[in-house]
Order: structure tokens, then sequence, then C-alpha cells
């Protein structure tokens, strides 16, 4: 298949093996979620402040 840039690739295939394809914030946990071809990943910065871990605190 063609497109007008040029040959339209597979979304995700092989010639992009590092592409993220979603994301996802865990805003009371300071963490973001990467989503990619090779697994997930939780990622964290000092923009969020530091990261939570445990469990949460009882009320």
């Amino acid at each position: 298949m063609t497109h007008q840039d040029g040959p339209r690739r597979e979304y995700c295939s092989s010639e992009d093996p590092d592409v993220v394809s979603s994301t996802g914030h865990a805003g009371d946990r300071n963490l973001v979620w990467a989503f990619s071809n090779h697994g997930i990943y939780e990622l964290s910065t000092p923009l969020m402040g530091e990261p939570k871990n445990g469990l949460p605190q009882a009320k």
C-alpha cells in the first residue's frame, strides 16, 4: 500500500521497535506509565516530586 508521502508503514511495525503506544499518569503516586512494543515502564521525574511507594495511609 502506498501513501502520497511514500509507502505506508504498519502501526507498531518492526521498523519502529521502540515506539511508545500510550502513556498513563498516576497523580496520587507521582508516576508515569509508558506502554511500548517491548513492555510497560513505570517512570518518575523530579518535576512531579518523589514517587510514593507502599500502601496508602488509612483514614
